[in-house]
Order: C-alpha cells, then structure tokens, then sequence
C-alpha cells in the first residue's frame, strides 16, 4: 500500500492501525522522522503512524550530517517523548558512499529486538541486571606486541544473549574480539587489557544482580611497557 486512495478506493488506516501489534517503521528517513515528530499527516504511512494504538518502534537511517544535525536530535527527543521506541543507527557505509554514523541497524538485529519486545514479560530474568563479561585481554610489552590468548570471547556473548533473551538488562565487558551483528539490546564496554575489564566490571558490579565472569584474562602482564618497540 503507497496511496491512501488507489482507483477511488479508501485504504482503511485506521484499521491498520488498530490491527497490528506493533508497528515498526525502518528505514526511518529525515524527512519521515520530521513529519512524525511534528504530526503531519500528508501520505498513506503518516496516517497509519497516527492512527496506530499499538507500540511503535523506528530504526533511523540517513547520512552522518544528518543523523548529528541538532534538528534531527531534536525530532528524535520529541518521538522518544512521545512514546516511541528507537533502534539506533550503526557506523558503516552509507548512501553517499561516506562511512560514519546514521546507517540503519542490521535486520537481523531489528528482528532480535522484535524478538526480546515480544519475549520480555514472559521472561524469567525481567528486572534483573546482568553483568557479562567475555574474550581475551592483551597485555602491552610495546606498542606492537602483547601477551594474550585465542579466546573468541562466544561463550560469554552467548551467555549475554540468552540473558537478554530472557529479560534482563544486560552489559558485556568484552575483550579484543569481532563482536557479531546481532547484540541489540545489550550495552557494550569494549576492552584490552586487564585493568580496563577490571575497572569496567568494577564500575557497574554493585549495581547488577548476578555477574557472569567468562572472560579469559590473561594471567601475566609486564611491569613495564615499553614506549617502543
């Protein structure tokens, strides 16, 4: 459906908008977010949007100029204010060809967020804080090199994911490993070394209800660290 009238026949909006059970808008553009955030009602999509009783969630994707223009921020503050949820943009490749913030969030972590939306009142770990942490640390002899290991860091994103999963909110402390696409819905404090997973964990570990340490941290470091190599 494009046109709220197509060959003299009314799309019922209102009906579409009462029948689903949450509405998600992704891509949301520039444009769309300004109109949402200021009513209008000028195409088939803005009069769903204002006739849905249901939750509505928007996953922004626009150029890096424009995600961080103070107006955008604005209309973005004024949708959260309204009720509407919001799926961060990532960093990546955009339509300019430029790299930087605004691309739109992977879909296989809108559908996780769906996902862990649908899943969270049924959920055994609903209102616990989790703390997670995962992967290796390195510990700098020199600019170059470090004493590490070949944790892949799986186990503890995995143990963080089932969490999410069943409720809770989560954080992951995680070491200098790739970190898949599919997190949302879960902070994470990227780490290298051993005092910074300490200080990490430390900072957020009177807070959380139950801690999961399966990092691999390395048990030596030098006492000193080079300047050079």
């Amino acid at each position: 459906m494009t046109d709220i009238f197509a060959e003299n026949t009314w799309a019922n909006h209102v009906q579409l908008g009462r029948w689903a059970d949450i509405m998600l808008i992704a891509p949301l553009s520039c444009n769309t977010l300004a109109k949402m955030a200021n009513g209008h009602c000028d195409n088939l999509l803005l009069s769903v949007y204002l006739s849905a009783t249901c939750p509505v969630i928007v996953a922004p994707a626009m150029d890096e100029d424009m995600w961080h223009h103070p107006s955008t921020q604005r209309n973005l503050e004024l949708l959260q204010k309204d009720g509407i949820r919001i799926i961060q943009p990532g960093h990546g490749e955009l339509a300019s060809g430029l790299f930087g913030d605004g691309r739109m969030e992977e879909p296989e972590n809108i559908i996780a967020y769906l996902n862990h939306y649908f899943n969270k009142d049924k959920a055994s770990l609903a209102g616990k804080k989790v703390l997670v942490t995962a992967g290796p640390t390195h510990e700098a002899i020199d600019p170059v090199r470090f004493i590490g290991n070949h944790s892949s860091g799986k186990m503890g994103i995995a143990l963080a994911k089932e969490c999410r999963d069943r409720g809770a909110e989560v954080i992951l402390v995680l070491g200098p490993v790739a970190l898949p696409k599919e997190y949302t819905g879960i902070t994470v404090i990227k780490v290298t070394s051993s005092d910074e997973m300490y200080n990490a964990c430390h900072d957020h570990f009177g807070k959380v209800d139950i801690a999961l340490m399966a990092a691999a941290v390395a048990d030596y470091k030098p006492e000193i660290v080079s300047e050079q190599k």
